[in-house]
């Protein structure tokens, strides 16, 4: 049986934690001066962590479905 957080759930969630982290950049980026090579580091960087975040999302639920799958058919 499946428990926990749903995988549309989880999605949410990210999406609510990455417009926050979105929102903490935007707020450095006005209190500093920032060259534009710099400023494509930061979105390139958080871009790079959302990206293993929806990975690890997915890895993690796959493993679970796989091993709900896997005691079904036991």
């Amino acid at each position: 049986k499946g428990e926990g957080l749903s995988f549309k759930d989880a999605l949410e969630s990210f999406t609510s934690f990455r417009k926050g982290f979105d929102d903490a950049v935007i707020e450095l980026v006005r209190r500093n001066s920032f060259e534009a090579e710099e400023l494509v580091e930061v979105w390139e960087g958080l871009s790079n962590l959302s990206d293993q975040i929806l990975l690890g999302l997915g890895d993690a639920y796959e493993g679970v479905r796989g091993s709900v799958v896997a005691s079904a058919t036991s």
